[in-house]
This record gives structure tokens, sequence and C-alpha cells, in this order.
């Protein structure tokens, strides 16, 4: 750090302008600044120093915060800039501020909670990799609060918002992202420093800073999680329905808890509410889809050509099932098809035939209880025209027509999740090879010959 440049940063009032510096407000502008009587600080940066410019003065702090495992933008420089000159006031040895605060970095858990007025009805929470869907528990959230960040607000105002409280009596569904340890600037070192009336104030700016850096990342992160988990058959959250239906127009509840490991140690920021009504439907039971969907997590370590399609075909199935919740069933048979079809052609001229392309897909649907591939041929052959007919004539597809090939679409993951499980212990399970066993086992179903459970297992229809 540029210690000459780092002296001639201060508090300034923003009002007489100030030549040569560069006038920044400590915290992102947000609708909250009037009801929580946001304190309005600005810190004059000096232009440039000895050839050291602002510029340069972030590019340290970013460095400093990646070293610390915290997140970086500018407004959380801003704000961590004002903390080490409120800091730098009270310590005695005024040259050694910076090391002092550069210093107290630790440690803590994140939570963000994203209330609607959806009403849920399902008693089932949806557990994803790092989210939760399931019921907003009023009660236990404003507990969680009291005990977690006692020296912050969040909860009285909670509290004071009966609308809120209303809402949320109908079990209203809120989307969470679960605890994760992250970098922290060390409230405990730093309010010793503090003015007791600094404290809601000053830490309010700084924690809603690092809140709006979490949030720039919560829906991209929740929209890639939760499209898996509708891709085997759970709900599918449009991210417009969110926003449409979120408290307070979208706000997070971020609970920062055990900093410094200290039990009662943090900081939150509040929401209010609106209510809506609103019920859906999957196609299969919560509980059965978290549970296959923790499996294929469990099982998709290692790399293989496998998993490359299986990432593929489930882009294209959960693609589908969106399309099936809008009622675009032509475009959801586009989706099942291309992904189906991305399967079984290794598009090396040679394969993609229709007839060869039909045999295969039905050769995945094999039914070692009642084995009868023509059934199962007629049947793809009969779907697998939806989409050419769509296209060039117009003819629109019916929605059994598309919740059958997503059916399927499903049966061809779970083969390939098994031909992935089957290739991290033997090199001998490769595509090509897989191929030639869907292309013997449709032949010889034609034949109506027996089909020996060695053959299936290599193909992933049986699992080994």
């Amino acid at each position: 750090m540029n210690h000459t440049y780092l002296n001639k940063i201060h508090i300034v009032n923003p009002l007489g302008g100030l030549p040569d510096f560069i006038i920044k407000r400590v915290g992102e502008i947000t609708d909250y600044d009037k009801e929580l009587q946001r304190a309005k600080i600005f810190i004059a940066f000096p232009e440039v120093v000895d050839h050291f410019t602002y510029a340069d003065y972030l590019e340290d702090i970013k460095k400093l915060f990646e070293l610390r495992n915290h997140l970086y933008s500018e407004a959380l420089a801003i704000s961590f800039t004002c903390l080490f000159l409120i800091i730098k006031e009270k310590i005695s040895q005024k040259h050694l501020a910076w090391d002092t605060v550069s210093k107290m970095f630790t440690s803590c858990l994140v939570e963000a909670t994203y209330p609607t007025s959806i009403i849920y009805p399902d008693n089932d929470p949806v557990l994803l990799r790092d989210f939760t869907i399931k019921k907003f528990d009023y009660d236990h959230y404003v507990r969680k609060i009291k005990i977690r960040a006692p020296l912050c607000d969040m909860h009285k105002l909670i509290v004071a918002d009966m609308v809120m409280k209303d809402a949320i009596l109908f079990g209203n569904l809120c989307v969470t992202q679960n605890e994760k340890k992250i970098g922290i600037f060390n409230i405990l070192e730093a309010t010793k420093y503090f003015d007791q009336r600094l404290h809601q104030p000053i830490l309010d700016l700084y924690f809603e800073d690092y809140a709006i850096e979490i949030g720039k990342n919560f829906w991209q992160e929740f929209e890639k999680q939760q499209i898996m988990f509708a891709a085997f058959g759970g709900i599918y959250w449009d991210a417009f329905l969110f926003y449409k239906t979120g408290l307070d127009n979208g706000k997070l509840l971020m609970l920062f808890s055990k900093i410094g490991s200290k039990e009662q140690m943090g900081w939150g920021i509040p929401m209010k509410s609106y209510i809506y009504d609103f019920t859906i439907n999957s196609q299969h039971p919560t509980q059965f889809v978290n549970e296959k969907f923790h499996q294929y997590q469990q099982r998709l370590d290692g790399e293989s050509e496998f998993k490359r399609l299986l990432l593929h075909l489930l882009d294209s199935i959960a693609t589908g099932i969106k399309h099936n919740y809008k009622e675009n069933f032509n475009e959801a048979v586009i989706s099942f098809i291309s992904g189906l079809e991305s399967v079984v052609n290794n598009f090396d001229g040679k394969d993609f035939k229709s007839n060869i392309i039909k045999n295969r897909v039905a050769a995945l649907m094999w039914n070692v209880e009642r084995p009868n591939h023509k059934n199962q041929y007629f049947l793809i052959s009969s779907l697998y025209p939806k989409r050419s007919e769509y296209v060039h004539k117009g003819v629109d597809v019916t929605s059994e027509d598309a919740f059958r090939l997503l059916e399927i679409s499903q049966r061809a993951g779970d083969i390939l999740l098994n031909m992935h499980s089957n290739a991290q212990h033997d090199e001998e399970f490769t595509y090509l090879n897989w191929l030639t066993d869907l292309d013997e086992i449709a032949s010889r179903g034609h034949l109506r010959e027996m089909i020996e459970n060695e053959l299936l297992e290599n193909a992933g229809i049986l699992r080994i």
C-alpha cells in the first residue's frame, strides 16, 4: 500500500467540492436510506499522488480482500476505507493504523434468504446443492436473528412489519442459499474503536455493500442448480416468478453470523412483503426428486465422454421442461429430440440416419421384465417425426407426446450416468463401444432374441 496516498484520504463534506480529489459516497444508495436513517458519509480520494492513482489504490484493496477470502467491489473498498479512517482516529500510533486494520479480518457464516409471497403447498423442502426451497418459518427466522445478530436492529424491523408476519403465516415459499463460510472484516475488533452512536449506521453500510455483492450471484447460481433439479422431474421455478413475487420488490434477507466464531456476533439486512397466491405441481413428489438428485450429485465425480453427454442432455431436458411449464409443447419436443439425438449420434456422417437413431433410443428403453424392442421402436417411430411435422408443416404436438419424450430423455440420462460410473473403473467403457452395444441390442431385439445381463450392463441399461 502507498502510505503517502493513504494519508491523504479523508472524510469530507461534499457540498464545497475539492479540487484534485475524487469524492465517493460510502455505501450503495438504496431504498433503505431514509427508512433506516443511513449515514451520509463521503470520502475524498486523491486523484494521483506520486504516480499512484485511485485505480491503483482500489487494486491494492482488491489484492488484500482476495488474500483474506473477502469479496471485492468498489463499494466494499470504500466502506472498508471508511472503517479504516474511523479506527485511525482512535489509534494513538497513527502510522501503525493500516497494519492494524489490514489484519482485522476473520471468517463468518453467511446465509441469504429470499422470501416470496408464493403460497407453497409442499411440506417437503427442495434440496439443491447450495440452496433450499421451503416454507418460510417466520418465527424461527426472527429468533435466529435475535440470537445470532443481537447488535443489529434487523429483527426489530421485521417484528414491527405486521404485513410481513401476516403473509408468512400462510406458508409462503422462500429460497435460501445455505450457510457458507466467507472472509469478513472483524467487527469484534473494529467496534471497540467506534463511538456507540456509529455502530448501527456504519456497520449497516458495510454489511449492505457485502450483501449486494453476494446477491449479484444469487440468482445465477440458483438458476444453474434448480434447472438440473427440474431435469429429474422436479418443479421448474422461473426467475421471473420470483422477481414478481419477492417481498419488498425482491430484496434478500442476508444474515452474517458467527463472526470470529462467536455465537452472538452477527449482522443482518431487512425487507418487507407483498401478498400473492400461486400454486405449482411437479412431475414427481419432492422427496423422490431430492433423493434422485442427491444420487446424481454423488455419482458425477470424475470425467468421461458420458458425463459430457449427460450434462448436455440434462440441459436439453431442463429447457424442454421450461417449455412444458409454459405449455409450449412444440418447443419442448424440439428440445427433447435434439437432446436424444446428441446422445446416440456420434456425428461422424455415418450414423445420422433416422432408423439408426430410433433403434438406439428404443434400445435405451429396453424393458428387462417384458422385453419387446419392436413396440419400443414403433413408439419412438411415432414420436420422432413430431419435430419435423411441427417445424415444416406447423402441426402442433400434444402434451402427452411431450411428456412421453421427457420420460424417455430422463431414462437416457439414467443410463448415461451408469456409463459414466462404469467408465471410472474400466477404460473399455467408451462411447463408440457403447453405441456398438446399443446397435446389437436393437438388432437382437428385432429378432426377439434373449439378451444376457452382461450386455445390458455394458450398455448401462442395468447398473453394475
